[in-house]
């Protein structure tokens, strides 16, 4: 895996439906995690972490990202007021050094109408498939270029809303990498737990994440990929990915074992009769 060149915080909102994770921003996370950067997700959405949303995100703030990207829910306007919140939080408390980019089903359904509620706070907006997009946009802003006419966002000229072209879906998905749901503060600890890694518990001067389940795998920085115990540690690819989980899925597993292994290791909300139901489809 590339050194880490930048660091990226993605936050999901609090919604109408808590404790869900977003696979979204986990598909995003894992496509900046493979081109080299450093990504945390911060899980507002989740009930089980403890503490007040913006005062976590206050202490997330805290590691300094350089790019900030907030997720929105559809049709909830929870949702778009914590979307106000938390840009404003990261504009008064970070000011333009970090750029802040919203995005989401909520912004794709109605790009330039979500955009001008979000004008003075978001800098650009991100609609349609975010993993390519997104990950364009921290690139360019790490590299010094410019963000004008990206494909899939709607920027700010003198707080008008300008909509770039509509960028095409991604047609080969076995192309991206696996999504980075280890990056979520509300579940790195029980995924690692599930696929037989190492986890290791971030410090507790690390930006307020004590216990959230940043950190790392398998004694690596920060960022870094997952790494099967006493195994050699794999790049970002996806093949190396699938090599690294095995342990966890070998040695002659029950569909009950394994169908309470994934239960496990997701939220609540989770239906185990769907996930016994695609286990046994494999």
């Amino acid at each position: 895996m590339p050194e880490s060149r930048g660091r990226v915080l993605l936050v999901d909102l609090p919604s109408v439906s808590p404790n869900e994770i977003n696979v979204g921003l986990a598909a995003i996370a894992g496509v900046l995690r493979q081109k080299g950067h450093d990504v945390r997700v911060l899980d507002l959405n989740s009930l089980h972490v403890p503490g007040k949303p913006m005062s976590r995100l206050a202490q997330a703030l805290q590691w300094q990202p350089d790019v900030v990207g907030v997720s929105l829910f559809p049709a909830c306007n929870i949702t778009l007021d914590g979307a106000r919140d938390a840009l404003g939080v990261v504009r008064e408390t970070l000011g333009d050094k970090t750029l802040r980019v919203a995005g989401g089903v909520g912004v794709s359904l109605t790009p330039v109408g979500t955009a001008r509620k979000l004008r003075g706070l978001a800098d650009l907006c991100v609609y349609g498939e975010g993993e390519i997009t997104f990950a364009e946009i921290v690139e360019k802003r790490l590299g010094g270029g410019s963000l004008s006419g990206i494909p899939g966002t709607v920027r700010f000229d003198n707080d008008a809303p300008v909509q770039a072209e509509w960028r095409p879906f991604i047609k080969d998905l076995d192309a991206l990498p696996w999504p980075a749901y280890d990056a979520f503060d509300s579940v790195g600890e029980k995924i690692a737990e599930y696929l037989g890694l190492e986890y290791q518990k971030p410090a507790e001067d690390d930006g307020g994440f004590g216990g959230g389940g940043f950190g790392g795998f398998g004694g690596g920085e920060q960022g870094g990929e997952p790494q099967a115990e006493g195994g050699e540690q794999e790049g970002g690819e996806q093949e190396g990915q699938e090599e690294a989980a095995a342990p966890a899925m070998s040695g002659g597993s029950s569909t009950d074992d394994m169908a309470s292994a994934i239960v496990d290791a997701l939220p609540p909300s989770a239906d185990e009769q769907d996930v016994r139901s695609v286990v046994e489809a494999l």
